[in-house]
């Protein structure tokens, strides 16, 4: 690879780890308002809805070992 791809690469990352970041710190947050009984009766059905895709997706993953922990964290869990 040239130092564009590079370049790409690194930023794509970049913006890959911050939105996922984003994306992980909102959904704990929404989690928070929901065990609070602060979610409307609308966004309380579309936050159970999202619960249960992302178990699904979850299944799915494990199921096609899709994600594999980085090296030491398995024996730190164990």
């Amino acid at each position: 690879m040239n130092n564009t791809d590079d370049q790409w690469v690194e930023q794509h990352s970049d913006l890959t780890t911050r939105w996922g970041s984003a994306l992980a710190e909102r959904l704990q947050r929404v989690a928070r308002y929901s065990s609070l009984g602060l979610l409307s009766q609308a966004d309380e059905r579309r936050f159970q809805a999202l619960c249960e895709e992302l178990h699904t997706l979850s299944d799915l993953i494990d199921q096609f070992e899709l994600v594999r922990e980085a090296s030491g964290e398995s024996q730190e869990r164990s």
